[in-house]
């Protein structure tokens, strides 16, 4: 079963102002098509401007597409009320690329985790939050506990501030996770712990992720299947090590050639 479903989508931006001669369109997407199945890891891959970013934000039901459907858990998102909506993205987790822009400086770390709770969760009392937070505080490696939970962003380093991310993304369970370059803003050896950090959550959870990134060795080392795409399109697909071990698509192998990994799979 697929937990996400993308098919045929399209995303066009109109280019210039109202008074410019100049105005055109921009395809960010052209009939994109991919899935995310129960249980597996999908890489997103391509260098910056190639849409990847576009793609993970109408899965999420972030940016609408111009064209082409989505489907979350089963349901087409364009096609669900307002409250179901809601609802489902329950079941969807984000970590985004940069750790010091995603979490708010004003508020303290316990109330940045705690908040999904309140949105989706609103029978739960402040001694269940409570506990909730420090437990997943605690699941991150951020201990002690108490002591993190107030915390505030500028008080932390990078790596914590992803780690608080991730323990935001997951304080629901969700059925999918959407990691869009979660360690191209750290060193290696932080970046190596955020990697493991997030498998570990992967099997324990026996969530779904897709994950995007420029790197296509962290791929291989992280995901079961991979796309490929340059300029909005998929230009190659497949088993992530079929693919990047033997890449037909000359686009991949350029890739492959000019981004090698930051690290092997004997350092996560």
């Amino acid at each position: 079963m697929s937990v996400l479903e993308l098919r045929d989508v399209t995303k066009t931006y109109r280019t210039g102002s109202a008074l410019s001669r100049h105005r055109g369109d921009f395809h960010a997407l052209d009939r994109v098509s991919f899935d995310v199945d129960d249980g597996a890891i999908v890489g997103l891959v391509g260098e910056s401007g190639s849409g990847k970013s576009t793609a993970a934000r109408i899965a999420s039901g972030l940016v609408a597409p111009t064209g082409g459907e989505v489907s979350l858990l089963g349901s087409r998102v364009d096609r669900l009320s307002r409250r179901d909506l809601h609802d489902i993205r329950a079941e969807l987790g984000f970590v985004f690329q940069n750790p010091y822009g995603s979490l708010n400086p004003r508020r303290r770390v316990g109330d940045a985790i705690s908040l999904p709770f309140q949105i989706h969760r609103p029978t739960m009392s402040a001694r269940e939050r409570r506990t909730a937070v420090l437990d997943l505080l605690e699941r991150v490696g951020l201990d002690p506990a108490e002591e993190f939970a107030a915390k505030t962003p500028h008080a932390l380093s990078g790596g914590q501030r992803q780690r608080v991310a991730i323990a935001r993304a997951i304080a629901l369970r969700p059925r999918l996770l959407i990691a869009d370059e979660p360690v191209s803003a750290l060193d290696v050896t932080i970046a190596s712990q955020i990697l493991t950090l997030l498998l570990d959550i992967q099997n324990e959870l026996g969530s779904s992720t897709l994950f995007i990134s420029h790197d296509l060795g962290l791929v291989q080392l992280m995901c079961d299947h991979v796309v490929v795409m340059s300029r909005g399109r998929i230009v190659e697909r497949g088993d992530a090590r079929t693919v990047l071990e033997h890449p037909e698509h000359p686009y991949t192998r350029e890739l492959l050639n000019s981004m090698p990994s930051r690290m092997t799979r004997a350092e996560l």
